[in-house]
């Protein structure tokens, strides 16, 4: 079997990315190798399988389009675009290859999920789970299960007062 034409490319591009995290480092090689993989799958480039020096920008739509095609999540599909960018541009820069075959491929920004909304159940649940003692109670169980220590409340403090809990000052016993 013949040496992998990509080796020596993924061994130095790896460190190239040195100031990335090593979580980004891992993602971005899986996806180089992923993509490889694809490529050979699929014979592709043209001009040699499975080699990165050959690829061009139908390649590479080509397998954006099959991440779609296969029900991939937007956001999956752009976080490999990103990696094959850094790493066609790396390779652009190093001389490897004369010009970058993603430099004009696009990957829509994907739009964030909704913010889920509680339902009717949900909401009757939540004020539920809040029932029985009065709020200065409730307020005082928690700040101490929260902190592990007892805690009492000042007896000037302006809840007390005014019943407002947003100027509450706590005073832990010692």
């Amino acid at each position: 079997m013949p040496p992998d034409p990509n080796a020596a490319l993924l061994s130095s591009w790896e460190l190239s990315l040195h100031a990335k995290s090593p979580g980004t480092r891992k993602l971005y090689l899986r996806t180089a190798n992923w993509f490889i993989d694809w490529l050979k799958a699929n014979a592709r480039p043209a001009g040699g399988v499975g080699d990165l020096l050959e690829v061009t920008r139908q390649d590479a739509e080509a397998w954006f389009g099959a991440m779609r095609e296969a029900g991939r999540a937007p956001t999956t599909i752009r976080s490999r675009w990103i990696a094959l960018r850094n790493l066609f541009a790396w390779l652009t820069d190093e001389e490897e290859v004369e010009s970058n075959p993603l430099s004009k491929v696009k990957v829509a920004k994907p739009n964030p999920d909704p913010i889920r909304v509680l339902s009717d159940d949900d909401l009757r649940a939540l004020l539920k789970a809040c029932e029985g003692r009065d709020f200065l109670d409730r307020l005082t169980d928690r700040c101490c299960s929260a902190r592990r220590r007892p805690t009492t409340w000042r007896v000037g403090s302006p809840l007390l007062r005014s019943g407002t809990a947003a100027s509450a000052q706590p005073h832990r016993q010692r």
